[in-house]
């Protein structure tokens, strides 16, 4: 695969190419050196199994949006030895200035404990397979300012939280305070809550809290 890929790298596709996904295969070092000033990409997915520090090295400059995918699953000791539980990693994506845009699991807030591994200027967090039944995060003090957060949920929570009014403001209720534990809630314009099947819920702060209150 990283030979098919070097020869897109040195084509024209290179002056083009503005979005990439890696999954089930992992860009070897020189691959991952082309990125850097090789063409105009701005967004990057990858299976989290597939992400290594020489990625993150050359990074280009240009990237805006990063995608970090993660299997629903139990979390095993075999997964806990990814590069991404790394000390490394963690530093290298906490130094990705120009990111703007990140997704990523509630799985890796609790392991990875701090905050302070999230790019410094990001505007949109989207945290995938939320589930705050299964998670305890205590960010103490530490919270992100970010613009936009949307939450995706790993089951259909659609017909629960519509059944009746009651449901509805119980589930608001439990969801804006694990995510107040993340979030400064004051400097958020946007909160959109999604599943598997789009846009569930669609909010202003101001808004949400006239329905939990």
């Amino acid at each position: 695969m990283n030979i098919l890929i070097k020869q897109i790298f040195y084509c024209r596709m290179r002056n083009t190419l503005e979005s990439i996904s890696l999954f089930e295969f992992q860009l070897d070092a020189a691959n991952a050196k082309r990125l850097k000033n090789s063409f105009p990409l701005t967004n990057i997915s990858i299976d989290y199994r597939m992400l290594d520090p020489a990625l993150l090295l050359n990074m280009s400059n240009d990237i805006r949006t990063l995608k970090i995918a993660f299997d629903v699953g139990i979390l095993t000791d075999r997964m806990k030895n990814r590069a991404i539980y790394k000390y490394e990693i963690k530093t290298l994506l906490s130094e990705q200035n120009e990111i703007e845009e990140l997704t990523i699991s509630l799985h890796f807030f609790r392991e990875w404990v701090s905050l302070s591994f999230l790019p410094p200027n990001l505007k949109h967090l989207k945290i995938t397979c939320f589930n705050f039944d299964l998670y305890s995060i205590n960010a103490g003090d530490e919270k992100l300012n970010v613009k936009k957060l949307t939450i995706h949920h790993c089951r259909n929570i659609c017909q629960i939280i519509k059944q009746n009014d009651v449901r509805q403001k119980i589930y608001f209720q439990k969801t804006y305070d694990f995510i107040s534990q993340l979030i400064e809630m004051r400097n958020l314009d946007e909160l959109v809550i999604e599943n598997s099947e789009g846009i569930i819920y669609y909010y202003t702060p101001s808004k949400y809290l006239r329905i939990i209150n």
